[in-house]
């Protein structure tokens, strides 16, 4: 019962992170790029296995705002439990990322 809540959850994350790509957000904060798991797949704490998302980001500060950088967000089995892992994929000079893009 405990694994369909969590689904549940994350299709609404996800349904958010989509949202980030409308018309209400101009210019766009987020764009959803792939999932590269099954939404509907039952997930199962015993199962070691990451769930992949990649999407880009549009940020909106003064440095950084004329750049779109694609990132690479991986849950852990376990997640929300756990904190996803975040990379980027494009390469950005930023005191809080190393060059490995975490």
């Amino acid at each position: 019962m405990a694994e369909v809540k969590l689904n549940q959850r994350l299709k609404i994350q996800l349904d958010e992170l989509k949202s980030l790509a409308t018309n209400d957000h101009t210019p766009a904060i987020f764009i959803l790029d792939d999932i590269l798991f099954n939404v509907d797949e039952v997930i199962n704490f015993n199962d070691p296995k990451e769930r992949l998302i990649i999407g880009r980001i549009f940020p909106t500060s003064d440095i950084f705002r004329e750049g779109a950088f694609q990132i690479e967000i991986k849950l852990p089995s376990i997640y929300p439990l756990e904190p996803p892992k975040v990379r980027f994929i494009t390469p950005i000079y930023h005191p809080n990322v190393g060059q490995n893009g975490k």
